[in-house]
């Protein structure tokens, strides 16, 4: 403002201040709509504002927000880190037990799968056959999942206590070729302790692990002492 170098600020400045509001959303809503100017903002700023969302949980806001992104007339369009934030969004709002938050990762996860398909099936742009509403751009195609995005809505599930759907996405997972890491296996077992389910199936999952780690083990002793498996919780231990 002292005009000594007459500097104006870039889209970088902007990110690191919305950056700085991020565990605040309403701050950072209220500095998104007093400083945001046409063509300001990339798709690292709707990314960096889209986490302050999704860690508090706000999924209906984040949701609206990735909308917005894929508007016809949009200058910014979503990329795999936009779509995977908002699925941390109700992966954050599922720990309170939220099953409409799970349910919606499901259908988000699988918007992006059926971009995955159609990215396979053709190498130009052609019409998102997704039930849209009416201002997205119909040519816009969802980025393809990865490894991040099923172990969100695993973790979304696994929050719940819903052993079946997180073991599900994981076979899902593997049927797509794409290759669960320690994440995945541990929020699978996350599920499993939540939902008190036999203790075998747990330890099976463990046994499939390439590289368990602590968190893995001590699931798997938790999920055994549940169900009263004292001794091959020991010798897990052991």
């Amino acid at each position: 403002r002292e005009g000594c170098y007459a500097v104006q600020p870039d889209a970088v400045s902007f990110n690191s201040v919305l950056k700085a509001w991020q565990d605040d959303p309403a701050k950072a809503l209220e500095f998104w709509e007093e400083q945001v100017s046409p063509g300001l903002a990339n798709v690292r700023s709707y990314n960096t504002f889209l986490l302050g969302l999704a860690k508090a949980g706000l999924y209906e806001q984040a949701e609206t927000l990735l909308q917005h992104m894929q508007n016809i007339n949009a200058a910014v369009r979503p990329d795999r880190i936009s779509w995977n934030t908002v699925l941390l969004a109700y992966a954050s709002a599922s720990q309170e037990h939220d099953e409409i938050a799970a349910l919606r990762a499901d259908a988000l996860l699988r918007e992006m799968i059926e971009g995955r398909k159609q990215n396979e099936e053709c190498s130009t742009p052609i019409t998102n056959s997704l039930d849209l509403p009416p201002a997205i751009d119909p040519n816009y195609v969802p980025p393809t999942p990865d490894c991040i995005s099923y172990n969100t809505v695993i973790l979304a599930w696994g929050n719940i206590g819903n052993a079946e759907k997180a073991h599900g996405w994981l076979r899902e997972m593997k049927e797509s070729n794409i290759e669960p890491d320690t994440y995945t296996y541990n929020n699978v077992l996350k599920a499993y302790k939540q939902s008190g389910a036999p203790a075998e199936r747990a330890l099976q999952l463990l046994r499939e692990m390439d590289h368990p780690n602590r968190l893995s083990f001590t699931l798997g002793i938790q999920i055994l002492c549940h169900n009263n498996e004292i001794e091959k919780a020991h010798a897990l231990l052991n």
